[in-house]
């Protein structure tokens, strides 16, 4: 994973350009929901978006490994899963959001939610959701009945199990 004081690989900032393009252009929404049942955008009525990072502070949310750093670029694009939390914002990253399987209703962002704002954050959600809510996320991927998702999650465990630590024979996406 990346630290503050490293370089940031070149394969970063290419990717960052990416994601910083899709955010400009409204294709991805990046940052936590502010309001319970709202999504972030610049519709008329609706809460303005926050700040749109640059390419430099994506490049630095980002790890070393460009397998990892692609998979949560694609899985912060919008999927038909459940919203517990009612934010109104669900992404591919959501379905490894603890707060959807233990019950609360905070939107993300505050306490318990959150929206995973670095390639760190994000794995160490799915780790600790693969290691005690797998039958739930396993679930979630499996009701979205989206080929894409589940391909992604699938790439994730994969990615995971041979990294990071291990999680079992099986992978269940």
């Amino acid at each position: 994973m990346i630290l503050d004081a490293e370089p940031t690989p070149r394969e970063a900032l290419v990717l960052a350009v990416q994601i910083h393009a899709d955010v400009v252009r409204g294709q991805i929404d990046f940052g936590s929901v502010p309001h319970p049942g709202t999504h972030v955008n610049n519709m008329p009525g609706l809460p303005q978006s926050p700040q749109i990072p640059s390419p430099e502070t994506i490049a630095r949310r980002l790890s070393h490994d460009p397998v990892i750093n692609q998979l949560w670029f694609e899985l912060h694009h919008r999927v038909l899963i459940e919203d517990p939390e009612r934010t109104g914002d669900i992404r591919g990253l959501d379905v490894s959001d603890e707060s959807r399987y233990l019950g609360t209703r905070s939107p993300r962002g505050e306490q318990v939610g959150h929206g995973f704002d670095n390639v760190q954050e994000f794995v160490a959600s799915f780790v600790a959701c693969t290691l005690q809510l797998q039958e739930s996320m396993t679930r979630t991927v499996s009701s979205a009945r989206d080929p894409q998702l589940s391909s992604l999650y699938h790439r994730v465990w994969d990615w995971t199990n041979a990294h990071l630590i291990p999680l079992g024979d099986t992978n269940p996406y």
